[in-house]
């Protein structure tokens, strides 16, 4: 099993849109900055890992067997930009555990991590 993740996803520049629009006030261009490198999504062939954090990290790791929803929400400009929001319940957690915003073709994700969840059998390792 290799350890390399099958995608690595971070949110869209688009996901910042109205901070670019205001880019002459410079702040809105730091914070987008911050909070797009701040958040990295990596897609293994058995797990999903969920990196918050610039200078101090925090991960989250579960299992593709332990998904129990997932969700892609879509606002209009979003669905123009090809973005979304990726919404993960796990079985062991009420809600929604995961919500990382702004990602790239968020239904391509959704398929992959459902497709590994089948691959897992429905359950973790």
């Amino acid at each position: 099993m290799s350890d390399e993740p099958i995608v690595t996803a971070k949110p869209s520049h688009w996901n910042f849109f109205w901070y670019y629009v205001f880019f002459w006030l410079l702040i809105p261009l730091i914070i987008a900055w911050v909070k797009r490198a701040s958040l990295t999504l990596r897609v293994h062939s058995d797990r999903i890992v969920v990196e918050r954090g610039l200078l101090s990290k925090r991960y989250k790791k579960f299992f593709s067997g332990d998904i129990r929803t997932i969700s892609v929400h879509q606002s209009l400009l979003q669905r123009l930009f090809g973005i979304g929001d990726l919404l993960i319940a796990t079985a062991g957690a009420e809600g929604y555990e995961i919500r990382v915003e702004g990602i790239p073709d968020p239904q391509a994700i959704q398929t992959l991590i459902l497709q590994q969840k089948s691959e897992s059998g429905g359950h973790g390792k």
